[in-house]
C-alpha cells in the first residue's frame, strides 16, 4: 500500500508467524566476486524447475525506500500549499506527525484490525491521512498566531478576533461521519491575502488586513495544478511554492463529501509518487534484462497498491519496454535522469500486484496465495523476490524459489514448514538465495540455467 510518505513494509506484526531456528546455509552471493559459485541449485527432481515467472517487491527491492520517502514529502510540501493554503514546512510536519503517530505498532495493528478487507482500509486510511494533516496544520497555524499576537502585543484585539475564527472554525465542522468519526468540513475558511488579491470591502480592524475566502479544492483544480507543476518538473523550473502561492489561511478547509475527501487523498498521493525517482542501481537494467533476454514474466508482490506501483514505475520509465529508437536513451541510465517511456513498447510488468488487487494486506501467505489464484502461475515455476525474510517466509510454504535482497541477513535462519511431493512437511529455510541487490538476479538465473545443463 502507499504509505504517504513512509514506504514501509513491515508495518503488520502477526503473533503467530514463523520461528527462528539453526537451519543449513542459505546461499549467499557476494557481490565483489567476478566468479561467483552461485550453487547448489534446485534441480527439476526437487519439483523446482528453473524458473519462469520473477514475482517482485518494490520498496527496498527495486526502489530506495531511504530515498523515496524525503523527495514525496518535499514534493506533498510544494503541492499542499497551491491547494489549501498555509506554509509549506507546515504541510510537511503535519505528514510527519501524521506517519509517527499511525505507524506505531500497536496503532497500526489496531487501525487494520477494524477493517474487514483491503478496500475497507484502504478508503479509511485515505480519508484519515487528509482529515489528520488538516488538523495538524490547523494547530501549526494556530500557534503561529499566538506568537505573532505575543509580538505585535495586541492582545486585546488580537483575542477578539480569534474568537470570531475560532466561531468559523467551529461552524465549518460537524462530528461524526461514517468512517472513523473525524469532522466533516462543511463551510469555509478565512483567509488573510496579499491585497492585491481581495475586494476591497473587505477590510478588517485599524491595521487594513484583507481577508478573501478559498474554497475547498475539488479534483479538477488539483488536476490543474498537478498539469502545472508537471510542466515546471519538466522544463526544470523549481516547484518550491512562491510566497503569493502560501495563502496565509486560519485553518484549512476540506471538500464536505467523504467521497470527495478519499478521491482527492488518493490523487494527491498518486501525484507526489509519480515524481519520485529512486530506483537503485542496477535494478531497471537488470529487470529489462531478465524481460527481454531471459524471457521471464515479471510481477509485483508489494504491500503498495497498482495504482502506487504504475506511478512509480512510470517516473522510472519502467512501465513498457524501450524499443530500438530508444537506445541513445537507455546508455548512462544510471547516471542522468531517463529520456523516453518506451514509445509504445510491450509491458514490463505482466500484472502491478498489490493489495488492491487481491484484497488482501501483505501480512500473511494469504497474500501470496491470492496472487498465484488471480494470475494462474505454478508457484514451483516461480521466483518471489523481497528484502525481508519475514515476507518471504509467507511465500516460501507455497513451494516457491525466494531470493532476498538485502546487504545484511538473519544470522539464524527462518525456518518455515513445506510439503512435499508425498504430501509428508519438513522444515526448511525461509530463503534459498541471499543476494546484496536486485541487479545480481540475472547472473544467479543464468548461472542456475547453466548448471541444469551440465546436468
Amino acid at each position: 500500500m502507499h504509505g504517504q510518505g513512509n514506504y514501509q513494509d513491515e508495518r503488520i506484526h502477526p503473533s503467530n508467524g514463523p520461528t527462528n531456528a539453526a537451519a543449513a546455509a542459505v546461499v549467499a552471493v557476494n557481490s565483489s566476486s567476478p566468479q561467483q559459485d552461485y550453487g547448489p541449485f534446485p534441480s527439476s527432481s526437487d519439483g523446482r524447475p528453473l524458473p519462469t515467472t520473477i514475482f517482485l517487491d518494490s520498496g527496498g527491492v527495486i526502489n530506495d525506500n531511504e530515498r523515496r520517502g524525503p523527495q514525496w514529502i518535499h514534493h506533498l510540501s510544494n503541492l499542499m500549499p497551491r491547494l489549501f493554503g498555509g506554509p509549506a514546512k507546515h504541510w510537511g510536519e503535519s505528514n510527519r506527525r501524521f506517519c509517527a503517530k499511525i505507524f506505531e505498532v500497536t496503532q497500526w495493528n489496531a487501525f487494520v484490525a477494524c477493517h474487514d478487507s483491503f478496500a475497507d482500509f484502504d478508503r479509511a486510511y485515505n480519508l484519515l491521512w487528509l482529515e489528520t494533516m488538516a488538523d495538524i496544520v490547523d494547530e501549526l497555524l494556530l500557534q503561529d498566531r499566538l506568537a505573532e499576537w505575543q509580538k505585535t502585543g495586541g492582545v486585546h484585539h488580537h483575542h477578539q478576533q480569534h474568537h470570531h475564527h475560532h466561531h468559523d472554525h467551529q461552524e465549518k465542522k460537524t462530528k461524526g461521519g461514517e468512517e472513523g468519526g473525524k469532522d466533516i468540513t462543511t463551510a469555509t475558511a478565512k483567509v488573510t491575502a496579499p491585497p492585491e488579491s481581495a475586494p476591497s470591502s473587505t477590510k478588517r480592524g485599524s491595521n487594513s488586513e484583507r481577508q478573501h475566502t478559498i474554497l475547498a479544492p475539488t479534483l479538477a483544480m488539483a488536476n490543474k495544478v498537478f498539469a502545472e507543476l508537471t510542466e515546471l518538473a519538466q522544463t526544470g523550473q523549481s516547484m518550491v511554492p512562491e510566497d503569493d502561492q502560501m495563502a496565509p489561511i486560519t485553518h484549512v478547509t476540506l471538500p464536505a463529501s467523504v467521497d470527495d475527501r478519499v478521491a482527492l487523498a488518493k490523487a494527491l498521493n498518486d501525484f507526489c509518487v509519480g515524481l519520485v525517482q529512486a530506483d537503485y542501481p542496477g535494478a531497471r537494467d537488470a529487470i529489462l534484462r531478465m524481460r527481454i533476454d531471459q524471457q521471464l514474466a515479471i510481477y509485483t508482490c508489494s504491500n503498495e497498491v497498482s495504482s502506487d506501483l504504475h506511478a512509480t514505475f512510470q517516473a522510472i520509465d519502467l512501465l513498457t519496454l524501450p524499443s530500438s529508437d530508444d537506445d541513445d536513451d537507455d546508455k548512462g541510465r544510471e547516471g542522468g535522469r531517463r529520456g523516453g517511456r518506451g514509445k509504445g513498447g510491450e509491458p514490463v510488468f505482466t500484472k502491478l500486484y498489490g493489495p488492491d488487487l487481491v484484497n488482501q494486506m501483505k501480512n500473511g501467505e494469504a497474500y501470496y496465495a491470492r496472487i498465484f489464484e488471480d494470475c494462474g502461475v505454478d508457484p514451483t515455476h516461480s521466483i518471489v523476490v523481497d528484502d525481508k525474510e519475514l515476507m518471504l517466509s509467507w511465500a516460501k510454504p507455497l513451494g516457491v524459489t525466494t531470493v532476498q535482497i538485502n546487504k545484511k541477513r538473519s544470522a539464524t535462519p527462518m525456518l518455515v514448514p513445506l510439503k512435499d511431493a508425498d504430501g509428508r512437511s519438513r522444515k526448511v529455510p525461509a530463503v534459498d538465495f541471499h543476494l546484496e541487490s536486485l541487479a545480481q538476479l540475472p547472473d544467479l538465473l543464468d548461472a542456475w540455467k547453466a548448471s541444469l545443463v551440465k546436468k
